[in-house]
């Protein structure tokens, strides 16, 4: 579980930080890319702060896709009752639950549907089997036995293939081709439908089958446009632009010092105000909006996955532990560029600890 962290360099300008974001994105309102603009902005007045030339193009990383579909559904294990066990069971409500699954429409019912199926038997088979066992069918009752344990059994790969691997999930994780004004909402409304499906999936685990087919739907359809890929594109992005506004710092760390006598002077004093302003004041105001996203999202995704730990297939877990390591860029990239530009300005006496001295004419 991700925990919150609060800003490497904490900013001060309130008013100023708001502004200098509105700014920005009436500038980038026509590449329709707020955030990639915050980032070019910051690194071309770096690159100007420490006089050196500013390459032009940041070598992307390419973010994670979910894997295909079919390489993320588990095969399931299945009972067959025969025609005529099954019409002994009409007598049952049961019955008509292995009637739909047995039909036509049922054989190529969707991951969802089919797990509501599975849920409606486990629900009725008890009182069916204690009617048969009550008539002294006990064949029948046994045969009805052995399927519901193999319903109990292959519940977590149902529900699975209805979540996890479902195209409602795949929407919810794909990547968008620009951020555009990410995060816009929040989220609340994706955050909101991932705790209600979590809360279904532990209480089905648990042995409460009681399910509403169309609650769960309605909750599935909500994720098709959530926001989840875009933290991945955001981490990326974060993630390329950092490491290279770093390499910028750690070329000009190798010349000449960048203040005489680590007293401050006016480049570093410009340096200082840059990493303020662009960094502090609006990268990580930025970046704070997009972890608290991040955070939230992720507490009821994650607990969903570890409900279902053991019902994941080889192609999903690869993608989950390469998107938990894109997403950590979000923490991990601000800070490396922190650990990388922060001797400079102790260099120059120009930590973020202390007041900026005043240029000198």
């Amino acid at each position: 579980m991700v925990k919150k962290e609060q800003a490497l360099f904490p900013h001060r300008y309130g008013l100023l930080a708001v502004s200098l974001m509105l700014c920005v994105a009436v500038l980038s309102g026509c590449s329709g890319d707020e955030a990639r603009f915050r980032f070019d902005d910051y690194r071309s007045r770096l690159a100007r702060s420490l006089k050196l030339d500013l390459e032009q193009t940041v070598q992307p990383v390419d973010p994670v896709r979910r894997p295909r579909k079919r390489d993320m559904l588990l095969e399931q294990d299945s009972s067959q009752i025969s025609i005529l066990d099954f019409v002994r069971l009409y007598e049952c409500a049961l019955g008509e639950v292995i009637g739909e699954r047995n039909s036509i429409l049922g054989k190529v019912a969707s991951a969802s549907q089919r797990l509501f199926n599975d849920l409606a038997f486990l629900q009725l088979a008890p009182e069916c089997i204690g009617q048969l066992q009550a008539r002294q069918n006990d064949t029948l009752a046994d045969k009805l036995t052995e399927a519901m344990t193999i319903k109990r059994q292959g519940l977590a790969r149902s529900i699975g293939n209805a979540t996890l691997a479902s195209d409602e999930f795949s929407g919810l994780w794909r990547v968008p081709v620009a951020l555009e004004g990410f995060p816009v909402n929040g989220g609340s409304e994706t955050i909101a439908q991932l705790h209600y499906i979590e809360s279904q999936v532990a209480r089905w685990l648990s042995g409460d089958f009681e399910h509403d087919s169309v609650r769960f739907e309605t909750a599935l359809g909500a994720l098709r446009h959530g926001e989840a890929g875009s933290l991945i594109a955001a981490a990326t992005l974060t993630q390329a632009q950092l490491q290279s506004a770093s390499q910028l710092v750690a070329l000009r760390s190798e010349g000449r010092a960048l203040c005489f006598n680590g007293k401050p002077g006016n480049q570093g004093r410009i340096l200082r105000r840059v990493v303020d302003q662009f960094f502090a004041g609006e990268i990580q105001v930025w970046l704070s909006r997009v972890n608290a996203l991040r955070y939230d999202l992720l507490a009821p995704y994650q607990a969903i996955e570890n409900h279902l730990e053991k019902a994941q297939s080889p192609a999903y877990r690869q993608w989950r532990e390469q998107r938990d390591r894109q997403l950590g860029w979000l923490s991990s990239a601000p800070r490396q560029h922190v650990d990388v530009i922060l001797p400079l300005l102790e260099s120059c006496g120009l930590a973020p600890a202390s007041r900026v001295p005043e240029e000198q004419e």
